[in-house]
């Protein structure tokens, strides 16, 4: 399991580098202050030097504070 942190800090540091990012097949739901986002990521790059290419659709949650919206959880699934 990995955090948006997590993340920030591998590619503040060279240790993940995305090449390339392609989204397709996003929807948006809105149920007052919460938000789902699905889709699907066509991502290529690199993680501690090992190269990876692929699809993944993932879900994200939103949750709206002080007017604005931060992202609370994601979950995502590699696809065949």
């Amino acid at each position: 399991m990995r955090t948006g942190a997590d993340n920030l800090r591998d590619i503040g540091a060279g240790v993940l580098k995305l090449t390339s990012v392609k989204y397709d097949s996003l929807t948006v739901r809105i149920y007052g202050d919460v938000a789902v986002l699905r889709g699907i990521a066509d991502n290529t790059g690199s993680m501690r030097g090992f190269p990876f290419s692929g699809k993944i659709r993932y879900t994200r949650v939103f949750v709206k504070r002080d007017g604005r919206w931060q992202a609370v959880a994601m979950q995502q699934t590699v696809m065949q």
